[in-house]
């Protein structure tokens, strides 16, 4: 440890608080600051953020560019000065365009971070403070609830029923017990018992605990280093490392062709290097990686302004793709905001005992904070006062009730409080009307029968018990036994009154909306059915231990209310989902939700949930609300669309000039263009791609989820990228058969390549006919100013360093007649690819889609997924509500006005 002996578990506490310099009281704030500043930046896990100059050095990291820089210090060596020198000032050039994008993105991501920053209550000059988790030190004094998040590598000082899960670092498969004491100096890790680690987090109970270790210097910390952890790689990722790879396939074949020709007509070898190398770097999209961070951090930025917040980018092409959301019900279907309906004894009259008791249990319970107690404590009855606590037995989701041990007068009593049919099963009494006694057996069947007409009116119900307890009686979980029932309380969580209207709105983007909740069947389906989330059939968590797993994918699919959920039961729906072919998102605030957090394609939380489960979000939304939602998705939509664009253009473009320069190479008697203009021309097209991320994007591209298709973009890339060239060797044929000299038909092709590959830009931006659908401005503009530059370029008076020359009108304006053929033949075969691969049926991607929407996949947002029967069963449920008879809609219906931003 930092500042005390190594086996910190074995020695005594008080030795262990004088070798860290600190007492009960806490740390003072001025001599945590100073261990603060003395220790550094030292996270376990460090954000994965790369600073400046390893930014910067990331942009040239390429070997093909680390080929080309060493062919370019080799031409200069050999002489060629000025043509040396502008290679490596367009390279140059083009990195720190990279770069600058990249860093801004960056930039705005850690702003959006630092405001769902998790904190932990720390004792410093004896009050108990609330501090970022960063903040805290090696002698600091915590107290942590249910839901925490340890801090560091801490000895406990107290606990209370204390269960921690510590599966990250032990692999255990249940919550260990924890309590104060001493172990033995040579005990692993896994039975130091009184030890509590970074990396792990409260299940259930309460401690105080002494930090003797943060950082890297914890045991989480090693392991962490050890196996630099990262993230799971999303659909997103994998799909632009398996792009990566394609057109490194192509690259080298072509790359390997063009050499071969240019070395067999006996051309420089070194000329011969450097345009090769310059063409594997125009086939290259190198502003991919900036593109994308561009693009995803500017659509952060949109989602920030609608209180969502992104913790890891690449979840926003998960949000957008997402066809399945389920969520619990508290303040998210509902208002969150419980309060108390009734009390009621045993035979359903009004009960101000039953009032007390459960205001006793909640008063008195120190776990988690959650709504229903809020609603308990909130008014205090009479004679609570007289009550003092003498110990507690926390809720846990496996009993699923909670037990407060309470003093009055001398006299003790356990009160438990919690889910009916747990609370009845460690009853045998219940008390009747006047305070006297009877068996429950005889009347517990009507005692169900009240419960279930509660539920029914969507209203949650908790069982209130106890028992006396004599004074040798410790206060444990096995005093929760031969209790009497005393009557329950029910609670009313509201409707929001815009719920209907969100889910909806879900709907009408292709996103079906499943409730899983812990409570009751009959409050379940009564939410559900208000909702509109139709709720025909529940599957309730007793169903879910009896299935099987494939029957659960079925089941899965189809049914749209779980109730009476376990919490290892909401990760097991949400991986049946995802084998069904779905992408999931997940929405919790609980402690019993993390699992299911991390199985979910995109993990959603709230910025009141517990540690745990905001650590292990992908998105945290600033407000509960499913309207926020759904601009989310739409949001993430946009990104991954923009996105696309880029690819789409810059693959078909580049590939097409790889083609034409093949082919020029073999009937020319010159090189078609010098490894300087090849590079030129990469950079210029690049330009109006930065201002991609800020385009608009058509209402019909936001419609429907979307995944990332390789077939599509190869075979996007294929077809765009032959009529380019069809277009380029038109070119030829004319420069040819105007027998040009080779600086006018260099020339003339670069101009007629920059400025086609411009404005072809505005045909594949968009599903539509190009001039129906309306271009961002920032995109407009640049497409103009690079166009305009690139015709006037040959009359600047760096032209001829550069291998220009100045052109005949006549002849600039056959090759802008050449461009506008290009533009058309383009807008024809786009329509063509859209029309062959089903885009205008109105697919979805999966739900109703004939495979082989592959194009329909990657351009216009859905993937056709070979799926099993099931999606067709949520299709109908999702869609028209279960059991309705309403015809499928049109996936454009309720999307935003055309030319929305």
């Amino acid at each position: 440890m930092s500042l005390g002996g190594d086996a910190y578990w074995t020695d005594p506490i008080d030795e262990v608080f004088a070798a860290l310099h600190s007492a009960e009281s806490g740390l003072t704030a001025a001599e945590a600051t100073r261990r603060r500043l003395a220790l550094g930046s030292k996270a376990a896990v460090p954000h994965r953020s790369t600073g400046a100059f390893g930014l910067l050095a990331s942009q040239f990291a390429s070997p093909i560019l680390g080929l080309l820089f060493a062919a370019a210090l080799l031409s200069l060596g050999l002489g060629e000065v000025t043509d040396g020198l502008i290679i490596l000032g367009i390279l140059i050039v083009s990195g720190l365009l990279g770069f600058w994008q990249e860093h801004r993105a960056a930039g705005a991501v850690e702003e959006l971070l630092a405001r769902v920053r998790t904190m932990t209550t720390v004792v410093r000059d004896g009050v108990p403070q609330q501090v970022p988790v960063e903040d805290v030190v090696p002698g600091d004094v915590v107290r942590l609830a249910a839901g925490a998040c340890v801090p560091g590598d801490a000895r406990l000082i107290e606990a209370n029923h204390l269960f921690v899960d510590q599966a990250a670092l032990t692999g255990e498969s249940f919550p260990a017990e924890k309590a104060p004491g001493a172990v033995p100096a040579d005990a692993p890790l896994a039975e130091r018992t009184n030890a509590i680690f970074l990396g792990t987090y409260v299940v259930t109970g309460s401690a105080v605990a002494l930090v003797i270790e943060t950082g890297r210097a914890t045991a989480f910390g090693e392991v962490a280093a050890q196996l630099a952890r990262r993230p799971p790689e999303t659909e997103f990722e994998r799909g632009v490392r398996h792009f990566g790879y394609l057109l490194l396939n192509v690259a080298l074949v072509l790359v390997v062709t063009i050499f071969a020709i240019n070395v067999a007509l006996h051309r420089p070898v070194i000329d011969a290097l450097l345009f090769t190398l310059a063409l594997a770097v125009g086939l290259t999209p190198q502003l991919l990686p900036a593109i994308v961070s561009v693009t995803l951090a500017y659509g952060a930025r949109r989602m920030a302004r609608a209180h969502v917040i992104v913790r890891r980018l690449t979840s926003i092409e998960g949000l957008g793709g997402m066809e399945i959301l389920c969520t619990d019900k508290t303040g998210t279907i509902t208002e969150g905001i419980v309060a108390i309906h009734a009390t009621e004894d045993a035979t359903g009259a009004p009960s101000e005992r039953v009032r007390l008791l459960a205001y006793l249990n909640a008063a008195f319970e120190t776990s988690y904070t959650n709504p229903i107690d809020d609603a308990l404590r909130a008014t205090v009855p009479p004679g609570a006062e007289r009550y003092t606590k003498v110990a507690e037995t926390p809720y846990d989701f496996v009993r699923k009730r909670s037990s407060v041990a309470v003093a009055c007068d001398g006299a003790r009593m356990l009160i438990t409080k919690g889910a009916l049919a747990n609370v009845l099963d460690v009853c045998d009494w219940v008390e009747q009307p006047g305070g006297t006694m009877a068996p429950l057996g005889p009347v517990r069947a009507g005692i169900e029968a009240r419960h279930e007409a509660l539920s029914r009116d969507g209203l949650r119900c908790m069982a209130i018990a106890y028992r006396p307890l004599p004074a040798d009686d410790p206060p444990a979980r096995d005093a929760e036994r031969g209790l009497t029932y005393v009557g329950t309380v029910s609670l009313s969580d509201p409707l929001k009154p815009d719920a209907p209207a969100a889910v909806e709105a879900l709907r009408r983007l292709d996103v079906a909306v499943k409730l899983i909740s812990g409570d009751n069947r009959h409050v379940a389906a009564r939410i559900a059915a208000e909702a509109g989330l139709g709720a025909d059939e529940v599957c309730t968590g007793g169903e879910l231990r009896h299935a099987s797993e494939a029957a659960l994918v079925t089941s899965a699919a189809r049914v749209n209310v779980f109730a009476e959920v376990e919490p290892n039961q909401k990760e097991r729906i949400i991986l049946a989902l995802k084998r069904a072919g779905y992408t999931v998102g997940y929405l919790g605030d609980g402690i019993n939700d993390a699992a299911a957090l991390h199985a979910a394609d995109v993990g959603i939380s709230v910025q009141t949930a517990t540690d745990v489960t905001k650590q292990a979000a992908d998105v945290v939304m600033l407000e509960k609300d499913l309207a926020v939602l759904a601009q989310g998705v739409r949001d993430g939509r946009r990104a991954f669309a923009n996105t696309l664009k880029y690819v789409f253009i810059t693959t078909s473009a580049n590939f097409g000039n790889m083609v034409s320069m093949a082919g020029a190479s073999l009937f020319s008697a010159f090189l078609p263009l010098l490894p300087k203009q090849i590079l030129l021309l990469n950079a210029l097209s690049d330009l109006p791609a930065m201002a991609i991320a800020a385009d608009r994007v058509d209402r019909e591209m936001l419609a429907s989820p979307r995944r990332w298709s390789n077939r599509s973009i190869r075979r996007f890339m294929i077809t765009m990228g032959l009529v380019s060239s069809v277009f380029d060797y038109l070119t030829f044929g004319v420069l040819f058969g105007l027998r040009v000299p080779a600086p006018a038909f260099r020339t003339a092709w670069f101009l007629e390549s920059v400025v086609s590959e411009v404005f072809v830009l505005l045909v594949i931006r968009t599903r539509r006919a190009f001039f129906r659908s309306r271009v961002g401005g920032a995109l407009l503009w640049a497409s103009v100013a690079v166009a305009a530059a690139t015709l006037l370029l040959p009359y600047a008076a760096f032209a001829e360093p550069l291998g220009f020359t100045a052109l005949p009108p006549a002849m600039v304006g056959l090759i802008l007649a050449i461009v506008a053929a290009y533009v058309a033949a383009s807008e024809g075969a786009k329509r063509w690819l859209l029309r062959t691969e089903g885009a205008w049926r109105g697919d979805s991607g999966g739900r109703g889609a004939a495979p082989g929407g592959a194009l329909t996949a990657s351009y216009r947002g859905a993937t056709a997924l070979r799926a099993p029967a099931p999606r067709r069963a949520v299709q109908r449920s999702h869609r028209t509500g279960a059991g309705s008879a309403d015809p499928p809609r049109s996936p454009s219906r309720g999307a935003p006005p055309a030319g929305s931003p």
